[in-house]
């Protein structure tokens, strides 16, 4: 698709527009200055760990009662598995693929098991005598390195890895839990003020992702600090791991991880805005999934070839990667998509330039970056060179209103809400990734007046494809169950007048358009 310049672009501000603009997703601002490592990527060595096990048990059968040992303990900590809401899976038997664990990738990752397998597995990982499975890989075992020594071993893997060498030597610190707690809190509270806290409850709540007036701040402190393992920070070089004391198996393949995104900011130049503008959201969400995905790939590689099998298999059931895991759950699921995305689909896009071309192929990426989210979930998008349109602006609302934010809006965030309508994951569409699929571009502003709210959201439906209207119409309608149709106009879809809220879907070509507000009239305002 071609890229179509707004021509209604306005050449004033309109009566209301505020000058405060905060970022369209606060989330992404601080995951680009603090590129971190979620333990949601712990999970998918599991996954790899467990399919070796199956080798062996199949191959080694003199072998099966130390590993039926291992196997249990697996399944003792996920036959209530923590990670079902997330990657759609319904115990230990889903979480891996049901009764052949090798079959598990597509629903763990989400993309192409064999691919994602091929390219996590390169250089033999996955290969060899199973009977040397359980050995694991090389000097990865030594427990006499102190954690200076074990840096700088690890830092030379990354390197032979990558093909890549440090320009200059990286300094990693260890924190105790409660001390890199506090320091993720300092950080993201310096990042996250509460007019960000303000806009992201109102938009959330009026799209149903979380409940309305939810405290965003509280909500973005506890998955910070849940689920961060580790953090390197572009601005300052710092680069830091959760550790209590010992280097294990988390810190290790932490260590990997940050030190991939040292080794990529030194010799590649990290493709993330310094000073995040919400007019690019989709973009830097896309770039930020490349690096990402870069790094859990590399944190994959390193895990299968240096990491012995005993200490990758552990990590299916390492106390800290369960807590996190459970608290991940808790979280809505919009908030679980968006802080998965950038490992589970940044792997999946790496992977697929991985197999297309090697590391040379993702070291290319950092050069041309995906421009959107489609890209990534849709690596054949980026490939073919597709770029998103740009939507004609959502309607403006007369004083007392006032626009306090005016963002792009991605296919993933289209993605997410058709998963769980209303946050309810029961109602999703029947295939939410093929609905958000027809996106070809996407534009949300927020309006306040006082304490009521108001969004406007502008989508372009991708050349060739259809259904986008419906998938909207359908989407709102299952996320606010309660509300009674209204009488539609022109080009209307949709109206909807409920308790709460009101809102207005409205189709023509390529365009759907959807306001939501205290009022119909209001609604419609924001699909002209």
């Amino acid at each position: 698709m071609e890229h179509r310049p707004d021509a209604t672009e306005p050449t004033h501000e309109p009566v209301g527009r505020s000058r405060l603009r905060p970022p369209a997703s606060p989330a992404l601002k601080i995951a680009i200055a603090l590129l971190v490592v979620a333990l949601i990527g712990v999970s998918s060595l599991a996954f790899l760990a467990y399919r070796r096990m199956d080798d062996v048990q199949q191959s080694q059968a003199r072998q099966r009662g130390e590993i039926d040992a291992l196997k249990k303990d697996v399944e003792d900590v996920q036959n209530d598995n923590p990670l079902d809401g997330l990657l759609g899976g319904g115990g230990a038997e889903d979480l891996f693929g049901g009764d052949d664990p090798r079959g598990g990738a597509e629903d763990l990752l989400g993309g192409d098991g064999a691919n994602l397998l091929s390219c996590m597995g390169a250089g033999g990982a996955l290969g060899g005598d199973p009977g040397d499975l359980l050995g694991g890989g090389g000097g990865g075992s030594d427990e006499s390195l102190s954690p200076e020594q074990r840096v700088r071993q690890i830092a030379d893997q990354v390197e032979e890895l990558r093909g890549l060498d440090y320009a200059n030597e990286v300094d990693a610190d260890f924190l105790a839990d409660d001390a890199l707690e506090r320091r993720i809190s300092k950080l993201f509270l310096e990042d996250y003020t509460a007019a960000m806290a303000d806009a992201e409850s109102r938009i959330l709540g009026l799209l149903g992702a979380v409940p309305p007036a939810s405290d965003m701040a509280e909500l973005r402190r506890e998955a910070l600090e849940g689920q961060v393992a580790g953090f390197y920070v572009p601005e300052t070089k710092e680069l830091v791991v959760r550790s209590s004391g010992d280097v294990g198996a988390v810190e290790k393949i932490t260590l990997a991880h940050e030190l991939e995104h040292a080794l990529a900011d030194q010799r590649l130049d990290l493709p993330l805005s310094e000073d995040p503008d919400p007019s690019r959201a989709d973009e830097d969400l896309a770039a930020l999934a490349l690096v990402e995905g870069d790094a859990t790939l590399t944190m994959q590689q390193y895990a299968l070839q240096h990491l012995p099998f005993d200490e990758q298999l552990s990590l299916a059931s390492d106390p800290t990667v369960v807590q996190a895991q459970q608290q991940l759950q808790e979280l809505p699921h919009y908030l679980q998509q968006e802080l998965a995305f950038p490992y589970i689909e940044g792997l999946n896009f790496v992977c697929d330039l991985y197999a297309e071309g090697g590391w040379d192929a993702v070291d290319e990426a950092y050069s041309n970056p995906p421009s959107s989210s489609d890209q990534i979930l849709f690596p054949e998008r980026y490939r073919a060179g597709e770029e998103s349109a740009d939507p004609r602006d959502p309607g403006s609302l007369e004083s007392p209103w006032q626009e306090e934010l005016s963002s792009s809006f991605g296919a993933a965030e289209l993605k997410w809400l058709f998963e769980a309508p209303g946050g309810d994951t029961s109602a999703a569409l029947p295939d939410p990734e093929a609905a958000a699929a027809a996106w070809g571009g996407g534009e949300l502003t927020l309006w306040t007046n006082g304490g009521d709210s108001a969004v406007g959201i502008a989508l372009v439906q991708r050349s060739g494809d259809s259904g986008l209207c419906d998938a909207v119409s359908g989407w709102y309608e299952a996320a606010f169950p309660g509300a009674s149709e209204g009488s539609t106009e022109g080009d209307e879809a949709l109206v909807s007048d409920g308790e709460a809220q009101d809102a207005v879907v409205s189709c023509s070509g390529e365009e759907v358009r959807l306001g939501i507000a205290p009022d119909v009239a209001t609604a419609r305002a924001l699909t002209d």
